[in-house]
């Protein structure tokens, strides 16, 4: 049985490790990395990593004052935590969280780029058409719909697109934490409830994650709504609510590929846990079928068969199993991308990517433990994609700090962690709650397995990985 550890524990393993790291980082690290960027040619990259590195040695400095000033008054903080209602600490979270971002859409001028700007683009030719078209006109399902939809309602109504998004973000950001806070009563007491709120929303990359036009954040937020119903603990209106599940999923589904395991995982609880599980399920798929038909049977008359998210499947596939990938998001394989049969193209590229990873089994097995390195290697994604392309100039020191902080915060989460899920098996077993996202985890970590490594995709864990570091320490109950 491991033993719960203690705060000051982790705190003063952190220090102790900043404190090691900091000379190691002028002395040797620090030239390889400033030489490494300087001869990136992406400009843009270049600028920003430059940033971050030239300045690292005030930000070890300022994080270790930092987790010493948190280390000295730990007791305070947690009597002050332990005193405060659980509900006034939520308010007061919510409204913190909800001014942070909100400063931040003008303080920080992101350039949506990549995906971001792919999105965009996306949504304004379906608003002005009125069909949904790749730039090359032709009839697409590359990117799922459901971004680019609400891109266009912004553009039809006459709003900004960019900024109605980000506070579109920012509410649903707000309602995340009362979805958390309804949903993990049972789970977690009072007092690790609070520190559960506390550490989601004091991640800078939380705090960034409504800069930009990503599927993220809605998509968590749709996985917890889904969550929050399937367990609501009550005997009224039992069909709408499974019925608004489905109709939650297949949304999710529309807004990014990976909802379509919230079913499989769905109906497995309520078959494992539930005795009158068959008319949830009918209510809970037929919500579903609603909401994906009219997509899937648009795509079936474009593509000549049913497509029920999107079509970029097998260029997601390829990427992280040709050759000579290394497991992580890159370009360097061939995918013809302006196929006006997008489903044709996306078969093809699974199959490229299958008779390469037959060709080179060992390839394919080392690979396996790299993808989810790439995932986890660092935590940053929001807060890069907001800081690396901007309108406006944001200080090196800043970019520097935020950058640093939230990995080592992110790290630490991560690690002890890893310790609160080698102890969930009994819980795993026995309670549907902790059953249903102990799968949720797995599943994911497995379409990672099986498709490519991303730090994009451990956003939608990252809660699980905070629920998991709670449960090793000593928390004790009011």
């Amino acid at each position: 049985m491991i033993e719960r550890i203690s705060s000051k524990i982790v705190l003063t393993v952190a220090i102790l490790f900043l404190l090691l790291f900091l000379p190691i980082y002028s002395l040797f690290l620090k030239n390889y990395f400033i030489l490494y960027f300087l001869n990136s040619n992406n400009q843009i990259d270049q600028k920003y990593y430059l940033d971050i590195f030239n300045h690292l040695e005030y930000s070890i400095l300022f994080t270790i004052s930092l987790l010493i000033i948190i280390k000295l008054s730990a007791n305070r903080i947690l009597t002050l935590i332990k005193n405060l209602s659980l509900q006034r600490l939520l308010y007061y979270l919510i409204i913190f969280q909800s001014i942070t971002q909100f400063v931040n859409t003008f303080l920080i001028e992101t350039i949506q780029h990549s995906d971001s700007a792919f999105y965009l683009s996306h949504g304004i030719r379906l608003a002005e058409t009125g069909i949904y078209l790749s730039a090359q006109g032709n009839f697409t399902a590359f990117w799922p719909v459901g971004i680019p939809f609400i891109i266009s309602l912004f553009h039809n109504l006459g709003l900004p697109e960019i900024l109605s998004f980000q506070m579109m973000n920012i509410l649903l950001s707000s309602v995340l934490l009362i979805l958390f806070k309804v949903s993990l009563k049972n789970i977690l007491n009072e007092n690790e409830l609070k520190l559960f709120l506390i550490l989601f929303t004091l991640f800078p990359n939380n705090l960034l994650i409504s800069q930009s036009i990503l599927t993220e954040l809605p998509y968590l937020f749709l996985v917890w709504m889904s969550f929050f119903l399937v367990f609501y603990e009550s005997n009224k209106f039992v069909k709408t609510r499974f019925f608004l599940v489905g109709i939650i999923t297949g949304i999710n589904i529309l807004v990014r590929a990976n909802a379509i395991m919230m079913i499989p995982l769905i109906i497995l609880t309520l078959i494992k846990f539930d005795k009158k599980y068959f008319s949830k399920i009918l209510l809970f798929i037929l919500g579903s079928i609603i909401i994906v038909a009219p997509w899937a049977l648009r795509n079936y008359q474009h593509f000549s068969k049913v497509v029920i998210s999107s079509t970029n499947g097998g260029f997601n596939f390829l990427m992280g199993n040709h050759i000579n990938s290394s497991g992580k998001i890159n370009f360097d394989f061939e995918y013809d991308i302006t196929n006006k049969n997008e489903v044709e193209e996306s078969d093809k590229a699974y199959k490229q990517g299958i008779d390469d990873m037959i060709e080179n089994p060992v390839k394919t097995l080392i690979r396996l433990p790299k993808k989810i390195f790439w995932s986890y290697w660092r935590g940053d994604f929001s807060l890069t994609w907001a800081l690396k392309e901007t309108k406006n100039e944001i200080s090196p020191i800043i970019k520097s700090f935020l950058f640093f902080s939230n990995n080592l915060y992110f790290y630490l989460i991560i690690t002890v962690s890893l310790l609160g899920f080698i102890k969930i098996p009994k819980g795993f077993i026995s309670n549907k709650q902790i059953f249903f996202l102990n799968l949720y985890f797995i599943v994911n970590l497995l379409m990672i397995l099986i498709y490519v490594g991303s730090e994009r995709y451990i956003y939608s864990v990252f809660p699980l990985h905070i629920l998991y570091f709670i449960k090793n320490f000593k928390i004790e109950k009011n």
